[in-house]
């Protein structure tokens, strides 16, 4: 189980770590769900990485209310550390299985830092306090 800003994702089936980036894929079985990671991460693509050797990479996201940083929990299976991610990438589809419609998803992340070491400035950009149309 992993939390993506306060949505719960059952199912992460690979789980990639290298370095600061990660690449996460899964599945849920709801459309709604679905269309909630979706929208989550429809504005990944203006998203851009800074890697400084030695120094935690610097995230640009120019979006003005910085949606594509999100907080993840990382609780079961090979953990990560928790903390704020900037989502790079994301790829979807649907598919038919024996169990029914399942929707699958990949998404590319990078670590930013954990709550500690970033509350501060994320309180002051009211990433903390954030809501999103689900209200989640």
């Amino acid at each position: 189980m992993t939390t993506i800003n306060g949505m719960t994702i059952n199912y992460v089936t690979v789980f990639n770590e290298k370095g600061y980036s990660i690449t996460l894929a899964g599945y849920v079985n709801t459309q709604t769900a679905f269309r909630e990671i979706r929208e989550m991460c429809a504005l990944c693509d203006s998203t851009s990485v800074q890697f400084i050797p030695g120094v935690r990479p610097f995230g640009w996201d120019s979006t003005p209310d910085k949606v594509n940083t999100l907080y993840i929990v990382f609780t079961t299976g090979l953990k990560a550390r928790s903390g704020y991610y900037q989502v790079d990438s994301f790829n979807s589809f649907e598919d038919e299985s024996t169990k029914g419609l399942y929707y699958y998803f990949e998404m590319g992340l990078t670590f930013l830092g954990t709550l500690s070491q970033l509350q501060a400035g994320y309180e002051a950009l009211d990433l903390v306090k954030l809501t999103n149309d689900w209200n989640t």
